[in-house]
């Protein structure tokens, strides 16, 4: 009954919107020696810190954190995530994670990334009908479209098969 001492307090943990983080590239099918990775946007207007997110494969699902540690990713910022950072054949960029999500497999796959409650908030299925060559990238050509959307992909058009860290 005295309320100078009444006193209540809450976890609030503040989410993202789906398709804040997107996965912007994907290296299926690397060279041998070479390890598979994923690109990842900040399609949002403001940094993101990705302590707690994870990346899935969903073929055989194994939940990596892609970092325990508070690094944000900035608005319009890409970063690459990799099983092997020692396998990655390019020159790393800014934001640049290990996680071991699972083998991607070049012929019927996808990705689930989710933040650090656990909500998704991207989600990309491919499949052969992309028809890419060894050692080249898929691109997402939309980042507001559907991941799971065949025609929202193409094969990556640069002369190295792959833009890891930089706009499509």
């Amino acid at each position: 009954q005295e309320i100078s001492n009444n006193f209540a307090s809450v976890l609030l943990r503040a989410g993202c919107k789906k398709n804040d983080i997107v996965v912007s590239e994907i290296m299926f099918d690397p060279f041998d020696g070479e390890s598979e990775w994923v690109e990842i946007y900040n399609n949002s207007s403001y940094s993101l810190n990705l302590a707690g997110w994870t990346i899935s494969d969903i073929v055989t699902p194994v939940k990596a954190v892609i970092t325990n540690k508070n690094i944000t990713i900035d608005k319009f910022e890409y970063a690459v995530i990799t099983p092997d950072t020692n396998k990655f054949p390019y020159y790393p960029p800014n934001k640049f994670f290990q996680a071991k999500f699972g083998a991607l497999g070049n012929s019927a796959d996808g990705l689930i990334i989710s933040d650090n409650r656990g909500m998704i908030i991207d989600s990309v299925q491919y499949d052969s009908n992309y028809d890419v060559g060894k050692g080249f990238s898929i691109e997402r050509i939309n980042y507001n479209k559907s991941g799971c959307d065949v025609s929202n992909w193409t094969p990556s058009l640069n002369y190295n098969g792959a833009t890891p860290g930089l706009k499509n």
